[in-house]
């Protein structure tokens, strides 16, 4: 199992590489985790998430007003999703830095008006679009194939005052199809695909697109 700390949550979840290393901290921080998912079986038995000695969902998790603010134009509010996962990927951060300190150094030295268009594909709750999203002249194409995905990072956007959420577009798409529609509508001569400046994919290792392949 890993710990881990969310904001004002301590949460506990299945780790593979975790799993025979040692316990650095005493039992007496363990036990002040607030939520702990249990993997499903064999079966066909789902994973469920605990609180305490009582099984939550994903309703009453969201009265908790759960939320991590990542610097000054980043937020995310989190919950208990199915399969364990809590609404953001932590390890990315590195990856937002660089993709904010990039965009700024290149309209930095480009100091054109056209717009800087970036295409995020399967962007779930939106932390690389935010990171994206560091001067008015940013359009991001945020693309996911789950609409509970995309309803998601539109909330957070919502969170973030400083952020240029009218520089959005939103597409609940699969991304190798919307992105094949792309390129053949840039190949046309009367094409209306402007191009992009920049592309983020980070796909994960099993997904399933918007009809459940």
């Amino acid at each position: 199992m890993r710990m881990e700390q969310f904001g004002d949550f301590r949460v506990c979840r299945p780790c593979p590489t975790a799993a025979n290393e040692r316990r650095l901290l005493p039992e007496s921080e363990w036990a002040k985790v607030d939520l702990t998912f249990h993997l499903g079986d064999a079966s066909g038995t789902p994973g469920y998430w605990r609180m305490g000695n009582r099984v939550v969902g994903e309703e009453e998790v969201s009265l908790t007003n759960w939320k991590l603010s990542c610097g000054d134009h980043m937020a995310f509010a989190l919950n208990a999703f199915q399969g364990g996962q809590v609404g953001v990927f932590p390890e990315q951060l590195s990856n937002w830095k660089w993709i904010g300190n990039t965009i700024r150094d290149y309209l930095k030295h480009n100091e054109a008006s056209e717009t800087f268009h970036v295409l995020n594909g399967f962007a779930y709750t939106g932390g690389s679009t935010m990171a994206a999203l560091v001067h008015p002249r940013v359009q991001v194409t945020h693309l996911d194939a789950a609409k509970a995905s995309v309803a998601a990072a539109k909330r957070n956007l919502e969170m973030i005052r400083s952020v240029h959420a009218a520089s959005v577009r939103w597409i609940v798409d699969d991304c190798l199809t919307f992105t094949g529609r792309e390129i053949k509508r840039r190949a046309e001569p009367a094409g209306r695909a402007a191009g992009y400046h920049g592309l983020i994919f980070d796909p994960p290792a099993f997904g399933r697109d918007n009809k459940g392949n």
